[in-house]
């Protein structure tokens, strides 16, 4: 039987912009209350962004893993399906027990990690530390599930019940801080406890609704040379891009914390939070289309595949370009109505560093294609390149710059990075760079010119108050301004016309 992979994207689109809201609403209700102490914030992040190293402890098998799982599932071959998620997820579980390892030395010893804490502040470090080293566990499941979900397109499934997890940690919120003595311990707690509810209830339904034996997995839940060998030439540039990304995006907060202190963190912490916004909708954005993209390797249809790139290209650009654009014009008057004077700092750092994802709509899908034609060469070179120009840069320059090096050079090392994906991508397609200028960028010139235009405009007009009304006129202005621009693009743009107009007709069909 034929799926029908647009309806299945706009599932997971629907379910998704759900996820964001409340992404939205936890970022605008729960950091508020976790800012009022600068200091514990800066802890409370630092903590998070170690959360983060479990994330890419799969050392690149559960990534490469996904692709191939996604090849046998085009085939169906579910055995081998189930036995090289089994095998991945496996050999995750070895690294993010070494990980939680070296999470329990910080626990004992968060001097180690933190300059100048102590106190409170330092009790509060170690029982934070001690509750994410012993949630290691949740994260491998909840990981191995979306891989399972993910290679089926269904998405959507997991994300209904993330989205019900989500619900229940906001509304904590009010518990663990409404009083006004916040206990940001135990809400830490109860996090990875509702996480835990979450995987519980996916896999019940794993079992009861999916072509997926558990008990196979369970069975090959072991070291395998089979699987080993299938993988491993990818998986090792998966973990070089891993690590890569580590040193990349997720290791600022570290340097930060032993350069200049918990304050400092706080500072670039908050415009962090908003660029990781941006990278969880590009994650919503793509993540479906690469099982996609594997669909067409695992049928040998190279020529669909590309063209289904180019597909991908072409509609997402703007809805990565314009509201890059329009937060980074609007961060100042957000960032005051949002948390307040306190975070002045943080107001040049979130405009520059958010810019850093402007060329997203090249480097992530060529990151997918590049990795299902498996061109090793290509990511290694790309995953060692980004990496030492942003730290070469903050080397030389943070004496001068102090927190800003981190932010110019993130937006560097990043366009140099995608740029050098943009020239191989168009030697595999086979176009020359006009052509792919004039077919993905020329369309939205004018959109993305208005955009601007509108969002100078309410620059001068947008309240800087810190309120909660002031935040909800600002967070209102970016949105309408984005939208404007969105629609004028389905204006000035025959394929994203033509596209929207087919999905329509699927959906109203769906409906009857």
């Amino acid at each position: 039987m034929k799926i029908n992979y647009t309806i299945t994207y706009l599932k997971i689109y629907f379910w998704q912009m759900i996820s964001i809201f409340l992404g939205l609403a936890s970022m605008f209700i729960v950091i508020p209350f976790l800012t009022e102490n600068k200091t514990t914030y800066g802890v409370y992040s630092i903590v998070i962004s170690l959360n983060i190293f479990y994330t890419y402890a799969n050392v690149g098998f559960l990534n490469a893993g996904q692709k191939y799982a996604a090849e046998y599932f085009a085939m169906g071959d579910l055995e081998n399906e189930i036995r090289t998620i089994s095998f991945a997820s496996f050999i995750y579980l070895l690294f993010i027990s070494i990980i939680s390892l070296i999470i329990v030395v910080f626990a004992i010893n968060p001097q180690y990690l933190i300059t100048g804490i102590d106190g409170e502040n330092l009790i509060i470090a170690r029982k934070l530390l001690g509750i994410l080293a012993f949630s290691s566990p949740i994260v491998v499941i909840q990981r191995t599930i979306q891989v399972v979900f993910a290679v089926r397109i269904k998405d959507y499934v997991y994300q209904q019940f993330s989205i019900f997890g989500s619900l229940v940690k906001i509304l904590s919120v009010f518990y663990f801080f409404g009083s006004g003595q916040g206990n940001i311990v135990l809400y830490f707690l109860f996090i990875q406890i509702t996480n835990l509810g979450v995987v519980l209830i996916s896999i019940l339904y794993m079992h009861l609704k999916i072509e997926f034996s558990l008990n196979l997995f369970i069975k090959h839940f072991k070291f395998s040379t089979i699987p080993y060998n299938h993988i491993k030439k990818l998986a090792f540039t998966s973990f070089v891009l891993t690590l890569s990304w580590v040193a990349y995006y997720e290791s600022d907060l570290i340097v930060i914390g032993k350069l200049f202190g918990a304050e400092d963190v706080a500072v670039y912490s908050l415009a962090l939070s908003i660029l990781a916004l941006f990278r969880t909708f590009f994650g919503i954005l793509y993540t479906p289309f690469t099982s996609r993209f594997n669909h067409f390797k695992g049928n040998n249809d190279i020529e669909g595949l590309k063209s289904f790139f180019m597909h991908v290209v072409k509609l997402t650009f703007p809805i990565v370009v314009i509201p890059i654009l329009v937060v980074s014009i609007l961060s100042k008057s957000f960032i005051l109505s949002w948390v307040g004077t306190q975070y002045f700092a943080s107001i040049e750092v979130v405009s520059t560093l958010i810019l850093c994802n402007m060329l997203a709509f090249i480097s992530y899908p060529a990151g997918i294609l590049f990795n299902t034609l498996e061109r090793i060469q290509i990511l290694f070179i790309s995953a060692l390149l980004i990496p030492i120009v942003y730290w070469i840069g903050i080397i030389v320059t943070c004496d001068h710059l102090g927190l800003m090096s981190f932010a110019i050079f993130k937006i560097v090392s990043f366009v140099i990075g995608a740029s050098f994906y943009f020239i191989y991508a168009l030697k595999e397609l086979n176009i020359k760079a006009h052509q792919f200028l004039k077919s993905v960028i020329l369309p939205y010139i004018l959109p993305m010119i208005i955009a601007v235009l509108l969002a100078l405009i309410a620059k001068d007009i947008a309240p800087s108050v810190y309120s909660k009304k002031s935040l909800i006129y600002n967070i209102v202005i970016i949105g309408l301004i984005t939208v404007i621009g969105l629609s004028l693009s389905l204006l000035t743009s025959k394929y994203l016309r033509k596209y929207m107009y087919t999905a329509m007709k699927l959906v109203l069909n769906v409906k009857r």
